[in-house]
């Protein structure tokens, strides 16, 4: 894992993220970033030229609404698999899962030929295989 700061034009959010924050938490958060600046790394993964979040999505929209043009961010080397599997982890310390999103990376997760390795990890309990 690598700390840099990397432009926030070359961070995109992934496609699986479940997690969503709104209302007054969004308002802290932004409050906090004004206040104290970004403390917390984003983490992301470096897929050709551009990153990809992994966790972080929220900071990151809020740094882009307040108007900064980078941010500090762990890079990780991760396949597709476990960076799924990392955002899954990580949103299950906070916020709110959009259950249709979860559903459906956990369908996704249902098919690998590894299922049984990896349905333990898992913050819930899905049968199958």
């Amino acid at each position: 894992m690598i700390e840099e700061i990397i432009p926030i034009a070359q961070i995109d959010p992934n496609p699986w993220n479940p997690n969503e924050m709104g209302g007054s938490a969004l308002e802290k958060l932004k409050n906090s970033l004004n206040s104290y600046g970004q403390i917390a790394e984003i983490i992301v993964r470096k897929i050709g030229s551009r990153y990809q979040l992994i966790d972080g999505e929220q900071r990151f929209k809020t740094l882009q609404t307040l108007g900064e043009t980078e941010a500090l961010c762990s890079v990780i080397t991760a396949t597709d698999d476990e960076a799924k599997l990392l955002t899954k982890a990580m949103d299950e310390l906070q916020g709110d899962l959009n259950r249709e999103k979860t559903a459906s990376a956990l369908h996704e997760l249902y098919a690998l030929d590894n299922w049984t390795e990896i349905q333990p990890t898992l913050p819930y309990i899905v049968t199958g295989k």
